[in-house]
């Protein structure tokens, strides 16, 4: 009985050594895991930055044409503004093409009165 008991407590306490060691393998994985993690943490809040750069030199880029090229704009924001008023009183399309003495199409005050209500 006690030679069975001894054999008993040294399988165990090999199974206790490989669990041991299984742990210790776990917990260096586990640390490697977490270094990689924060240094892709790391990497990602780079690329987070940079594409923020980016995303504002590309609406500079947008805003602004170096050549002063294409199409000038007809209105002026004060004339924009001015249509949006009237029609936010109740004024229809003709009656502000006529306030305006024909200076704008019927299709530029439509235009503007529907780029306004898009952005609201």
């Amino acid at each position: 009985m006690a030679i069975f008991q001894n054999s008993m407590v040294t399988e165990l306490e090999a199974q206790v050594k490989q669990l041991i060691a299984e742990r210790d393998d776990l917990q260096d994985k586990l640390g490697k895991m977490q270094y990689e993690n924060q240094r892709l943490n790391e990497r990602i809040a780079v690329y987070a930055k940079n594409l923020e750069e980016h995303e504002k030199r590309l609406a500079a880029i947008n805003i602004h044409n170096a050549r002063d090229a294409g199409r000038k704009p007809v209105t002026t924001p004060e004339d924009v503004t001015a249509i949006i008023e009237l029609r936010g009183q109740g004024d229809g399309i003709t009656k502000i093409f006529k306030a305006f003495n024909g200076q704008f199409s019927k299709s530029t005050i439509y235009r503007i009165i529907k780029k306004s209500a898009s952005q609201n």
